[in-house]
C-alpha cells in the first residue's frame, strides 16, 4: 500500500493538498430499490474484508476471474471457449467461489444522472462509540432507499454512505433526519458531490499473481 501511495504522491503530489486514509471493514452494496419500486426488504451484497486461507486458486480460476470482472455477461460456452476448457468445468469453478464467498454477487453498473438523480457522498465521524447504538443506525440506514452504498472504516471517518436523489435538498433533508436521529454518537461529519463513478476492477492483475 505505502509503495503505491508514495507512486501516487511523487506523480501527483502538485495536485494534492490533503489527503486521507480510510482502511475498509465491510461493505454493503444495496439494490437502487428506489428505481425497482419494490416494497420488499431490498437486497443486498456485503462485503466482509476478511481472509479466507481455505480458498486456493489455481491458474483456470484466476483466469476466470479476470473473465467476469471485465465481463460478468460472458456465459459458460463463451468463457470455456476463450480458456480452452469445458463449460461444465467453468461452471462448477464459479459456483465453488460463489459457495466459498470469493463471488459475492452480480451488480450492474449504471449512471443514476441518465435517470435525474445525482450522487452524494456522506461521512459520519462516530467518537462516542457505542455498538448497540451503531447497529441501530445501519439498520436504520439500509431502509432509506435512496442509500446504495454503506461503509464501516477504521480512521477518522468511521461511516461512508453513497445518497443517490433527485435534489440537493432531498439530500440534505436525509442527512438531517440521520442526524436527528444519531446527534448522540454522530460528532463530525463531511459530505461532496460525486460527479463520476469509476468502474473498479476488484481483482487487478497484481492480487492474482502466486496466490
Amino acid at each position: 500500500f505505502n509503495a503505491l501511495f508514495e507512486e501516487i504522491i511523487q506523480t501527483y503530489g502538485k495536485f494534492i493538498l490533503d489527503y486521507q486514509t480510510l482502511i475498509y471493514i465491510d461493505v454493503n452494496d444495496f439494490e437502487r430499490s428506489y428505481i425497482l419500486e419494490k416494497k420488499q426488504e431490498r437486497k443486498k451484497i456485503y462485503h466482509e474484508m476478511k481472509y479466507n486461507n481455505n480458498i486456493i486458486l489455481d491458474n483456470t480460476d484466476k483466469q476466470i476471474i479476470q473473465q467476469i470482472s471485465q465481463n460478468a455477461l460472458l456465459t459458460n460456452v463463451e468463457l470455456g471457449q476463450k480458456l480452452q476448457v469445458a463449460a461444465n468445468t467453468i461452471k462448477n469453478r464459479i459456483n465453488a467461489m460463489i459457495e466459498n464467498k470469493l463471488i459475492l454477487g452480480f451488480r450492474l453498473f449504471i449512471n443514476p444522472k441518465v435517470l435525474g438523480y445525482n450522487s452524494h457522498i456522506l461521512f459520519l465521524e462516530i467518537n462516542k462509540l457505542n455498538f448497540e447504538k451503531e447497529h441501530k443506525l445501519f439498520n436504520y440506514l439500509s431502509t432509506i432507499n435512496q442509500i446504495t452504498f454503506i461503509t464501516k472504516h477504521i480512521g477518522k471517518w468511521r461511516i461512508g454512505i453513497e445518497i443517490e436523489t433527485q435534489s440537493d435538498q432531498e439530500f440534505q433533508e436525509i442527512f438531517i433526519d440521520i442526524r436527528g436521529k444519531f446527534n448522540d454518537i454522530i460528532t463530525d461529519f463531511e459530505s461532496f458531490p460525486l460527479f463520476k463513478d469509476y468502474k473498479i476492477n476488484y481483482f487487478p492483475n497484481n492480487c492474482l499473481s502466486n496466490k
